[in-house]
């Protein structure tokens, strides 16, 4: 367990959360610390579900200070995230979001805050105090829009707490020293009274404690004229007990409560019952097959909930690699921002070796055209599951990343932009015709890559056959996008020891959106801890969706 240290507020530089969004971070010189050792032990069971997660999270915590009003400080709304002391619901978003970081495999501080950034603020970029969640009603309601949290409480026997609207902060509005702009919360109070509070009355709370497992959020619902909920805790199922673990303020710290769920809540002379919340567990595909040019082939593929015309990426795997369980990062913000993900499946050469026909000399014997291939596999996932003719969207790495240039230089019009994770131009398609067609493009290569040579291999001495440099395939994507000017951007640091990363951003009048991210020292890899690659990429894709 992480115990309790002195909290000292240090206000760091920039943090740049997503390429449109800039935000500060206010934590202490040890709230990095813990979050990353409670991450990393969190990331190492592999085989628990969400829910335990967060219970084993939630325990890591106990002893931590109950503090309220942190968030509240005077001055600008900065992003705050503290791990030294808490409150109730920030100690369960905390956990929480640490979940989520460590399910995603990036667990360290910049990964948490990212997290942080995403539940806490109505359109995850830190405004005013109004953008701020401050109902833990509508903190629950963009969890599950989400599709990270799922509302248990009607199937769990829950009624509609009704002649019961939230409206506490615009009825006393003096309590709240930060609110400037009532009119706002206002508007916020009207959205979410457009559907009642629900909850488990108090003398059915024992009833169903045997459907409520380790790791649900229990949230205490009050009587409290305008308030929706007044206290959360995450449950801890043990010896048949259902009892939860919480920022108490009246012990001060994160205790594992010794009454049950039922006994609290009876004992609170403002709770009507509770709510019963629970963590989805991680995105995962299924495997299905097709046939093309007479052979079988296999391909993953994940649909979000309600996934009816919503973008597609196709991810193409590396050389001798596979699609099953390839980059399960992209579900994450596939699941949160709704879109499918498709990780088609190479076929070997002669050695056994896996992927994609560019022309690598091991590649001699394949006669395949894997440009047709990709093209025919996205019109049949669209046909075949109504998904986005307009807004689909190729990304791979390495061989997978080649194929992306491939496109590019084609004048096939299947795909509505383009990213390359430490892919090539092989030589001859670079001495070759070219498309005129322009696309969004854009590139994230390591200096320092081995394998895939920032200074290019145009003689072919590494083995793939002869490829340019970096530089030389930017300018010819660049070219063709009609670029004529170029800035650059270094980005802030993910974590201590992270690689810098330059972005070139290629532009001019009427040009096509390109982007380079150099990673400084960078080796051959997604570059997850150097940057939110996945996310990243999304982004540019979001930003190109018809």
């Amino acid at each position: 367990m992480i115990g309790s240290v002195r909290n000292k507020l240090i206000l760091t530089a920039a943090l740049l959360l997503s390429l449109s969004a800039a935000a500060q971070v206010r934590y202490s010189d040890r709230d990095s610390v813990i979050a990353e050792a409670v991450m990393q032990k969190l990331a190492a069971e592999k085989e628990l579900r969400s829910g335990e997660l967060l219970e084993m999270a939630a325990r890591e915590l106990l002893g931590t200070p109950y503090v309220a009003g942190t968030l509240d400080e005077a001055g600008d709304e900065v992003l705050t995230v503290n791990l030294t002391r808490t409150d109730c619901i920030l100690f369960v978003e905390t956990c929480m979001d640490m979940v989520l970081s460590a399910q995603e495999k990036r667990f360290h501080w910049r990964g948490l805050c990212d997290n942080v950034l995403r539940s806490r603020y109505r359109d995850g970029v830190v405004g005013s105090y109004t953008d701020r969640i401050h109902y833990t009603t509508e903190w629950i309601r963009k969890g599950e829009k989400r599709h990270i949290l799922e509302d248990l409480t009607v199937s769990l026997g829950g009624v509609a707490y009704k002649g019961h609207p939230v409206n506490y902060m615009s009825s006393h509005p003096d309590r709240y020293p930060l609110l400037k702009d009532v009119q706002a919360i206002r508007e916020v109070e009207a959205e979410i009274n457009r559907q009642p509070v629900t909850y488990i009355p108090i003398a059915s709370i024992t009833a169903v404690e045997k459907s409520i497992r380790t790791g649900d959020i229990v949230c205490f619902v009050t009587s409290i004229a305008g308030l929706d909920i007044s206290h959360v805790g995450i449950v801890t199922v043990r010896d048949g007990k259902t009892g939860f673990i919480h920022a108490s303020s009246v012990a001060g710290k994160v205790i594992v409560d010794s009454r049950s769920i039922a006994q609290y809540a009876a004992a609170q002379k403002s709770c009507v019952g509770i709510k019963i919340v629970r963590m989805t567990e991680p995105p995962v595909t299924e495997r299905h097959t097709f046939t093309f040019d007479g052979r079988e082939r296999e391909y993953y593929l994940y649909l979000p909930p309600g996934g009816k015309d919503v973008p597609l990426i196709l991810v193409l795997h590396g050389y001798g690699g596979k699609a099953a369980g390839y980059r399960p990062e992209m579900l994450f913000p596939a699941r949160e921002e709704g879109f499918a993900v498709c990780y088609p499946q190479g076929r070997a050469n002669s050695i056994g070796k896996t992927g994609w026909n560019v022309g690598y000399p091991s590649q001699q014997d394949l006669k395949d055209d894997d440009v047709a291939l990709v093209t025919y596999l996205a019109g049949l996932l669209q046909d075949k599951f109504g998904l986005s003719r307009e807004n689909t969207f190729l990304t791979g790495m390495s061989n997978g990343g080649e194929m992306c240039y491939l496109f590019a230089y084609s004048a096939d019009t299947t795909f509505s932009a383009l990213a390359s994770v430490a892919g090539l131009t092989m030589k001859w398609l670079y001495d070759g015709p070219r498309g005129s067609r322009p696309i969004p493009f854009m590139e994230i290569h390591g200096t320092a890559d081995k394998t895939s040579h920032w200074e290019g291999d145009p003689e072919g001495r590494y083995g793939w056959g002869g490829y340019m440099s970096i530089p030389a395939a930017m300018e010819a994507i660049t070219t063709l996008n009609g670029c004529t000017r170029e800035g650059t951007e270094v980005l802030p640091l993910q974590h201590e020891g992270a690689h810098r990363v330059i972005l070139h951003r290629y532009s001019g009048e009427n040009a096509t959106e390109t982007l380079l991210y150099e990673v400084e020292g960078g080796k051959h890899s997604w570059a997850l801890d150097d940057l939110d690659t996945c996310r990243e990429i999304w982004q540019f894709f979001k930003r190109h969706i018809k």
